[in-house]
């Protein structure tokens, strides 16, 4: 396997020492991100919030920590992402206020309306289907409530080695494409520079 390879299979999905030593150097790397859109999102104590993949598990426990009266849920699809992010917020989830589950945002296993809040930083270069898998989003959403989509288009593939090992390239235009195709009624790009990285972070209103 190539080395090309194996970043994009670990980014996926994460396992064993590298893939985990790749996982921990990728949640410090995005944590500007994560901080841009736990902010754009202005959670209030009586949100319930969804992250759709967690990693570590860093920015799970930091939105708990303001949901206080609702909650956070998360889906990721590395096993070895769930364990890790299970022992770094053991006490939150044992008081009821965080559920980590190993799942795909093809089918998210929560009610509908379940959530006023969902979000996901970087992970939407690789969903399987982008266009069902945002349906898939807005079903979980109460109406009113907000997705954000975190991401980095200088991290991203640049037509390079990664975008041959199944990861979909991101723009601006495709992503508010997206959103307005699922029925948003209210999308918005942010963006922020810092240290020469420019992070966006797009809001839609169900």
């Amino acid at each position: 396997m190539s080395f090309d390879a194996f970043v994009a299979r670990h980014l996926r999905d994460s396992q064993g020492l590298l893939g985990n030593m790749l996982a921990s150097w990728m949640s410090n790397a995005h944590d500007e991100l994560n901080q841009f859109m736990k902010q754009a999102m202005c959670l209030g104590p009586s949100d319930r919030v969804l992250e759709i993949g967690f990693g570590a598990g860093r920015l799970i426990r930091e939105m708990a920590h303001i949901t206080t009266n609702g909650g956070v849920a998360g889906i990721d699809t590395s096993m070895a992402m769930v364990s890790r992010a299970t022992r770094n917020n053991r006490k939150l989830i044992s008081s009821g206020r965080v559920t980590l589950v190993n799942a795909s945002v093809e089918s998210i296993p929560f009610d509908d309306a379940a959530f006023t809040k969902v979000c996901s930083a970087n992970t939407l270069h690789f969903w399987p289907d982008p266009e069902e898998n945002i349906r898939e989003i807005v079903r979980v959403l109460t109406n009113g409530g907000t997705l954000a989509l975190g991401f980095r288009l200088e991290n991203q593939p640049d037509g390079q080695p990664l975008s041959r090992h199944g990861f979909r390239l991101c723009s601006e235009d495709s992503v508010m494409a997206l959103l307005r195709l699922a029925g948003f009624s209210s999308i918005e790009m942010l963006q922020e520079k810092r240290r020469q990285m420019t992070s966006y972070c797009a809001l839609a209103t169900k």
